[in-house]
C-alpha cells in the first residue's frame, strides 16, 4: 500500500509542479498591414503597406468570449508590426490579430 502511494505521489507531483511554473517561452505575432487596391487577397506590386496603424491581439475564452488577453502594437513605416505575447493561455482560449485603427 506505501508503494502504491509513493508511486502515485511520484506521478502526480511533477503534474503539479509544471502546471503552476509561469510560461517562460514568450512569442510574438509579426505581420504586415496593406491595402489591397486590387482585391487580389494578396500582396502585389500594387500593394500599399499602411504605416502607423495600431493593431491588437486578443485573446478570448471559448466559452464566454471575453477578452483574458489584450496586447497593443503599431506598425512601422514598412506596415510591419511584431507584438511580443507574455502569456500563452495554449488551447483553451482564441487568439486573434487585426488591425482596429
Amino acid at each position: 500500500m506505501a508503494r502504491t502511494l509513493l508511486l502515485i505521489a511520484l506521478c502526480v507531483l511533477p503534474a503539479l509542479v509544471s502546471a503552476v511554473r509561469p510560461n517562460t517561452k514568450p512569442f510574438s505575432v509579426e505581420g504586415r498591414v496593406y491595402c489591397d487596391t486590387c482585391q487580389a487577397g494578396f500582396e502585389t506590386p500594387a500593394t500599399t503597406y499602411i504605416a502607423g496603424a495600431k493593431v491588437k491581439v486578443e485573446c478570448k475564452d471559448r466559452k464566454s468570449m471575453q477578452v483574458v488577453y489584450s496586447r497593443e502594437g503599431k506598425t512601422d513605416s514598412t506596415g510591419t508590426y511584431k507584438i511580443l505575447v507574455s502569456v500563452n493561455h495554449q488551447d483553451s482560449n482564441l487568439w486573434r490579430c487585426c488591425p482596429f485603427k
